[in-house]
């Protein structure tokens, strides 16, 4: 299982943007975590350790990769059944966790 540490993530974002789509403008270099299995679904996240994140499909529950972290953080949804929006931008090591439903920012999560 891949370990994704803030080395890959900017590699990553340096390629664009990845929210299907999407017509890339009026964004600077972000990427936006889907799933391969339902392009354009859900991802979801559940923490393995204090500093590993579990990324997956919020439909088939199917493993996207793991996130090396540097501390869990607790956070609480303000639309239960909405999917969450992962994202992260080219050198901030900061994978940001919203509402998809009204874009409220759940939490930041450093990545290691």
């Amino acid at each position: 299982m891949a370990l994704l540490h803030r080395e890959q993530f900017d590699e990553m974002a340096r390629h664009g943007c990845t929210m299907p789509e999407c017509k890339h403008e009026n964004h600077e270099p972000v990427i936006f975590i889907n799933s391969r299995c339902h392009t354009g679904a859900q991802a979801e996240i559940s923490y393995e350790d204090e500093d590993k994140l579990r990324l997956y499909c919020g439909k088939c529950n199917k493993y996207i990769a793991d996130v090396a972290i540097k501390e869990a953080k607790g956070y609480k949804r303000c639309h239960i059944n909405s999917p969450l929006q992962i994202s992260y931008r080219e050198g901030s090591g900061i994978l940001k966790i919203e509402c998809r439903e009204c874009q409220a920012l759940l939490t930041e999560l450093e990545v290691a």
